[in-house]
């Protein structure tokens, strides 16, 4: 009998090969790429180049000068006044009275107290006042209250001290009352500030401070010496507006000489002849304007804002632009190439061997083309087509603009800056070497550099 063979066999399983194991590992092997990819890679976030506006605010506070004349009492005495504020007077128009004794004024005061010395016309005429201040009434604009509030005071004190004037003239002996009326016609107002006698020319930075600036009500004096100042004369309809404004409004500005001014008061506008003054090292625009001086007699400072067009163009964020060094090279060394219209430069070796090549061009500006880096270096020797003249490439420049990214990588596009805020820019559409309508360029310039790829 055969002896039985112990030995044992271990069955080995086949070997099956899980494909999900597999596809698992192939993605998880690429989601890790991926992710490590998405957090070294470069993120650029894209802007649309688009039409746009930019509204521009140009309000001021400005400083007027006007010919004006300060009028010295005639002699000594309780002084009455007899036209209102800001009103035009003749030589044969009463302004002012003197009474040495004061015994008419104090008839004259009698007399207002006595009886009612408003006739139907005055009346009539106050009523026009209120209903022509009712009627444009602003609730924006409350300021407007106190000047009516001034006005009327002033047409009821002119009508009472005329009618009462004339009512004691019967019966009371006035001749210690002198009447005096304008020494030449022009506008009558009762202040003086001390900017009588200031011209353009001798304006400093300090003369628009308004903390600085005082202003005296003659109206508030009830008896005067002689010479003392009773009124002040505005001689000319002519008449300036003088306010700071920027180098880049003055630099916009210095081609033209009207503007249209609206005026903040009371919301009218006006066409004003202008040249720009240099100030402290400053520039001032200075309004010339040639009429509704009367309007704003009694006043020395005033709002004003200048209609200017809003600004047109391709708007862009201030964070796009950036800038970038370019070589500059005349563009006479240019050629165009064989069977191209495409222009290149004939590049001189060392070994007087000649290359041609076709630099892009991004800029022209007074007879030079801007080039980067990417063919040339500071040094490069060119040729000039059909001669030995040649040019040694050194002169650098720099170009403000931002990076287009339509094909995929960045390329450097120079802009024209119309308009600039402190966001955004208006830039002047179809120029040669610059960005167009519907262009995408990387938002934040400075973070790119040329050509480099856009994922």
């Amino acid at each position: 009998m055969k002896k039985k063979n112990k030995k044992v066999v271990r069955y080995r399983k086949p070997l099956h090969i899980n494909i999900g194991v597999i596809v698992f590992g192939i993605i998880l092997i690429y989601l890790v790429f991926n992710l490590f990819f998405y957090f070294t890679k470069k993120h650029i976030s894209v802007y649309e180049v688009n039409q746009g506006t930019i509204a521009t605010n140009h309000t001021y506070r400005g400083l007027i000068l006007r010919s004006e004349e300060i009028v010295g009492s005639a002699g000594e005495g309780e002084v009455t006044y007899f036209l209102k504020d800001a009103s035009k007077a003749g030589t044969k128009t009463p302004v002012y009275s003197l009474d040495s004794t004061g015994s008419v004024l104090e008839k004259m005061d009698d007399e207002k107290k006595d009886g009612d010395l408003f006739t139907k016309d005055n009346y009539l005429e106050l009523e026009n006042t209120v209903q022509s201040y009712t009627g444009s009434y602003d609730s924006q604009n409350f300021y407007s209250v106190y000047a009516f509030k001034d006005e009327m005071e002033a047409n009821m004190m002119e009508i009472r001290n005329v009618n009462a004037l004339n009512a004691i003239k019967e019966k009371t002996d006035t001749s210690s009352l002198q009447m005096q009326n304008a020494i030449k016609p022009g506008v009558v107002v009762y202040y003086t500030d001390g900017y009588e006698n200031v011209k353009t020319d001798t304006l400093t930075e300090a003369s628009f401070d308004e903390n600085q600036y005082k202003k005296v009500n003659l109206k508030d004096q009830t008896t005067v010496g002689k010479n003392v100042p009773v009124y002040k004369l505005i001689t000319d309809e002519n008449w300036n507006v003088i306010f700071k404004i920027s180098k880049d409004l003055a630099e916009k500005l210095k081609d033209d000489n009207t503007v249209e001014v609206l005026f903040k008061d009371d919301g009218n506008t006006i066409w004003a002849y202008y040249d720009i003054l240099t100030i402290d090292k400053e520039p001032y625009l200075n309004l010339k304007l040639r009429t509704s001086m009367i309007r704003f007699a009694n006043q020395r400072f005033i709002d004003i804002e200048l209609l200017l067009d809003d600004a047109k163009g391709l708007k862009i964020p201030n964070s796009a632009i950036t800038t970038k060094k370019f070589f500059t090279v005349p563009k006479e060394y240019f050629v165009k190439g064989k069977g191209s219209n495409k222009e290149g430069l004939i590049v001189t070796g060392k070994d007087k061997n000649t290359t041609y090549i076709t630099p892009e061009i991004f800029y022209e500006k007074d007879g030079m083309y801007y080039i980067d880096d990417e063919n040339v270096t500071s040094g490069t020797v060119i040729q000039k087509s059909d001669s030995n003249e040649t040019y040694t490439i050194r002169q650098t420049a720099k170009l403000k603009g931002v990076y287009n990214i339509n094909k995929g990588y960045a390329v450097f596009k120079q802009i024209d800056i119309l308009y600039q805020n402190e966001e955004y820019a208006i830039l002047k559409q179809g120029t040669d070497y610059g960005v167009a309508l519907y262009d995408h360029i990387a938002l934040k310039g400075n973070t790119v550099k040329e050509n480099d790829l856009i994922h």
